[in-house]
């Protein structure tokens, strides 16, 4: 991330050439600056201040922040989108909006069962079930 200390507010701004921008109101003196940095991003984050470290950066205004809890990288993310890019590779993707509109309908279903630890199958045939019966379809939100 970048960081603008002296600013007006203590404010995350936005991203801008792939850095989260961030402008803090406390001078670049003795740490102040970064102090008031992870103290923004725990304020935002919700969580206790002790739990943002700075790791690179001191003395630069390109820093470097670690969360306690949230991984560095994208990788489960990418992990849990990668069956839907598999499918897409596979299939050649959709023909029509529709088309797209179910695909992108039926993954979300498999992998929230997936991520539940419950079978899609069983909310697939529920879901039929009342389709075809004019009810309501059954929650894909799990009430455990």
């Amino acid at each position: 991330m970048r960081l603008q200390p002296r600013a007006g507010a203590d404010e995350i701004v936005g991203e801008r050439e792939g850095l989260l921008v961030v402008r803090v109101r406390a001078p670049p003196e003795r740490g102040r600056a970064n102090d008031a940095l992870c103290k923004l991003i725990a304020k935002r984050l919700r969580i206790a201040p002790g739990r943002v470290e700075l790791v690179r950066g001191a003395r630069s205004r390109q820093k470097l922040v670690r969360v306690e809890g949230v991984e560095p990288t994208n990788n489960h993310i990418e992990r849990l989108l990668r069956p839907a890019v598999l499918w897409r590779k596979r299939s050649f993707g959709s023909q029509s909006e529709s088309g797209c509109r179910w695909v992108e309908r039926l993954l979300t279903v498999v992998q929230t069962r997936r991520l539940q630890g419950r079978p899609a199958r069983d909310y697939l045939y529920q879901a039929l079930v009342a389709h075809r019966g004019g009810a309501h379809l059954p929650s894909l939100i799990s009430s455990n």
